[in-house]
């Protein structure tokens, strides 16, 4: 797969925001308000896409019209250099077969988002080779405490053409931070473990499990690469049977002997998984692939920004990694 990286976001550009998966009234109006100070201070210019406050029942003929319209809409737009979704959900899928491909190849830029938004994410790849990016919804920059390391590592891979590492948060939360903002509680960070040693490179493909699962079987699966880092999440509505049962069908797929190493995300303290059974299922279908867990994207924050299609090289051994992501490839 030929590979097209959009342009750098540089002060100064101006951001569409798109809800192709909630409605944009799911989101209060001080965590939009704190967001927008936020890009201000970036120096970036926002712009909401045509039908970005409409309440219509997601599922309808019309909202899926409207939703595929703003999203054609922020990729024709020459003054928007970067795309960024409100939230997650469901229902992106739903997206897919009416999107124009050739429309957003032919205008490629910065679009980035998480949870269902993986849908998107992986089958603009898959049809256009456009780097996509699983990082924080417009909406998570609205998040008044403890966005330091969210911020810090987006900056690094959407607004700068190096590469750059993956490292570990000093402390993390999963408190509905969206309810109430000023009561929070941070947890210190015991590390990511490393359940499987070993090197590996290749192009990330994953993001939130049980949308990307979605896309077994479908053209909209990127599995054209020589060599695969995948890369899984997933939220308290998925349980830890849930989890496991998914990531074999994924291990399951043709695609799965290209996969050279894993990266798991942080799970959510309802979910409160055993990781070492979770292991257990990547080791019967993939035993020699170095799988590192519990690393700082997901449902919890703060937020790493990954760009999904770009080249990772992985090295892990005893307690101790090195992954770092470039536009190599």
């Amino acid at each position: 797969m030929k590979l097209l990286y959009p342009s750098t976001l540089q002060s100064g550009d101006t951001v569409m925001v798109i809800a192709p998966s909630s409605p944009s009234t799911y989101i209060r109006e001080n965590v939009m308000q704190v967001a927008k100070q936020r890009f201000n201070e970036l120096g970036l210019q926002v712009k909401f896409a045509p039908n970005f406050h409409s309440d219509l029942f997601i599922s309808t003929p019309e909202s899926i019209q409207n939703r595929v319209d703003d999203i054609h809409t922020a990729f024709a737009d020459k003054t928007v250099k970067c795309i960024f979704t409100i939230l997650g959900g469901y229902h992106c899928n739903q997206l897919l077969d009416l999107l124009d491909f050739n429309l957003i190849k032919n205008n490629p830029k910065v679009f980035c988002g998480f949870s269902d938004i993986t849908a998107l994410n992986n089958a603009i790849l898959s049809q256009t080779g456009l780097v996509t990016f699983c990082g924080p919804h417009y909406s998570s920059f609205g998040m008044l405490h403890g966005f330091e390391f969210t911020m810090d590592a987006f900056k690094k891979a959407i607004m700068s053409d190096k590469e750059f590492d993956i490292s570990v948060s000093p402390e993390w939360s999963d408190d509905p931070w969206y309810r109430d903002q000023d009561n929070r509680t941070f947890i210190k960070n015991a590390g990511a473990p490393v359940m499987h040693t070993g090197a590996a490179h290749g192009n990330l493909i994953g993001g939130n499990l049980s949308t990307f699962a979605l896309l077994q079987g479908t053209k909209y699966m990127p599995s054209d690469f020589d060599d695969i880092v995948l890369f899984v999440e997933d939220d308290s509505e998925s349980s830890e049977d849930t989890f496991i049962r998914q990531l074999n069908g994924v291990l399951m797929q043709d695609f799965a002997n290209k996969i050279r190493g894993i990266l798991v995300g942080r799970f959510q303290k309802e979910t409160n998984p055993n990781i070492s059974t979770i292991y257990q299922t990547i080791k019967k279908r993939l035993p020699n692939v170095p799988v590192i867990m519990d690393l700082d994207f997901g449902h919890t924050t703060p937020l790493l920004t990954i760009p999904t299609g770009a080249y990772c090289k992985m090295n892990a051994r005893g307690n101790e990694f090195e992954i770092t992501i470039s536009r190599k490839g």
